[in-house]
């Protein structure tokens, strides 16, 4: 097996055209695995991407590149093979649980959930820190993030047992979505 430990997470894409799939999977040991999804095999491996468990992968829909965030508190981009390109202290260090890139009207943004609580909104044209998000009160670790297929909403999940919707259907003028201040609905 490509993988000498637990996979934690993976992500899934459909390359345009004829490009076939691309998937790639990381692991409680810090590996990251880039596969050929339609011939079943490895194309690329990285055993050390994280000090520390993977805990979130997201794959570009075009398969240009990759993210990846670890237990390490690093957020990590990648070129479609595994190259490093990129590396930031995303949460001040804490523990990240996910990361997933954009949708829609949000194509141009990353989410990333960490366990200080807070959720934040990148812009990946220069990985400046958009927005840092909390649901107020005592911050409850943040498990994952989802964006909804327009981009202009995305939810959290906490383990606390919480959920919240994040947006709204407006957009913003510098493509961050409206309404990103504020929780819509804690279920």
């Amino acid at each position: 097996p490509a993988h000498a430990a637990a996979v934690c997470c993976i992500d899934l894409v459909d390359l345009p055209g004829s490009g076939g799939r691309r998937a790639l999977s990381g692991d409680a040991a810090g590996a990251l695995v880039w596969w050929d999804a339609k011939r079943q095999a490895a194309v690329a491996h990285v055993a050390r991407a994280h000090d520390g468990p993977v805990h979130g992968v997201a794959l570009h829909r075009d398969g240009s590149g990759a993210l990846s965030a670890g237990a390490d508190g690093e957020l990590k981009t990648w070129s479609h093979m595994g190259s490093p390109l990129h590396s930031l202290a995303a949460h001040g260090g804490a523990p990240l649980s996910a990361v997933r890139l954009g949708v829609g009207a949000a194509a141009a943004l990353a989410l990333t959930a960490g366990w200080d609580g807070a959720v934040k909104v990148w812009k990946t044209d220069g990985w400046e820190d958009a927005e840092r998000l909390s649901t107020g009160g005592k911050p409850a670790r943040c498990a994952d993030a989802a964006w909804a297929p327009a981009g202009t909403r995305f939810a959290t999940a906490s383990f606390d047992g919480t959920v919240a919707v994040w947006g709204d259907s407006r957009s913003g003028g510098d493509g961050v979505p409206a309404g990103l201040s504020g929780v819509k609905a804690i279920y």
